[in-house]
């Protein structure tokens, strides 16, 4: 069986479209994926299967099922859980190019290192401002009859910047741990793991096409822009609410994830 290729990110990270990426460029997601919606037209592609057992997973360890929610989740898993991934992974894999995308994978990386100790990892990386406005946006739209009465009023803005109070410093403090847990995994399997920041992608994807493929050369990979559609992309956002050492810390840890994507070329 051939070792899978993992994509990491958080949520809202740019992920859907780098898999998208990937998947039209030979990488089997899965035969069961998640479908569009409003916030991925084109689909998220991630499989079912292992959106099912990563949130059976962070349940068994105090976690919410969401994981971009707190609680994120501090017990160790039971045996019966990790007898669950293995089950899983043995079922997927095959003589095949083959692996998947899902955010709450980055939440259950040790499972992994030691499950997969010869998978290798594709992390991809967006500025935290981003991520934080486009959780919150989403937060707003699931309130959209509450928006739509202020609309009404002509007090839009008024709650906007009401949901930026309320869940800025929530997001950016989940989106720290997530970026912790992408650095230390790093560290652990430096040869087996590649850091693509999206902002590069989206500027020179021809240059980050010649590094993924010497990274994964089974691939034939497509031309990005032959999958890319910047209408569904957010605008960078400036962000404001968040508390000085939370917004000090995702600094740190993003410029330390964006170093490790330039000493990959």
């Amino acid at each position: 069986m051939k070792p899978p290729v993992i994509i990491l990110g958080m949520h809202r990270s740019g992920t859907s479209l780098f898999s998208q990426w990937l998947s039209s460029s030979g990488l089997h997601l899965g035969d069961r994926l998640y479908g569009a919606s409003s916030f991925n037209p084109y689909g998220y592609f991630e499989d079912c299967d292992f959106i099912e057992l990563h949130k059976a997973l962070l349940k068994s360890i105090g976690g919410c099922d969401s994981g971009h929610e707190k609680p994120l989740g501090s017990r160790s898993l039971f045996n019966s859980d990790l007898e669950k991934v293995s089950a899983l992974l043995k079922h997927k894999g095959g003589d095949f190019m083959w692996g998947w995308k899902e955010p709450r994978t980055c939440l259950l990386l040790p499972v992994y290192r030691e499950q997969c100790p010869e998978a290798r990892y594709v992390v991809v990386v967006r500025r935290y401002e981003s991520i934080i406005a486009s959780l919150v946006k989403r937060e707003r739209v699931n309130q959209c009859r509450f928006i739509s009465f202020f609309r009404r009023l002509g007090a839009e803005d008024l709650v906007i910047k009401y949901y930026q109070w309320r869940f800025n410093n929530y997001y950016a403090e989940i989106v720290d741990y997530y970026f912790s847990c992408l650095l230390s995994h790093c560290e652990k399997v430096e040869e087996n793991a590649i850091v693509v920041n999206l902002d590069n992608l989206l500027v020179s994807p021809h240059a980050v096409k010649r590094c993924l493929m010497v990274f994964l050369p089974e691939l034939d990979f497509v031309d990005f822009e032959d999958v890319y559609d910047g209408s569904v992309m957010s605008s960078p956002t400036d962000i404001h609410f968040i508390s000085g050492k939370v917004r000090a810390a995702l600094d740190d840890k993003y410029q330390a994830l964006i170093r490790l994507s330039v000493s990959h070329g």
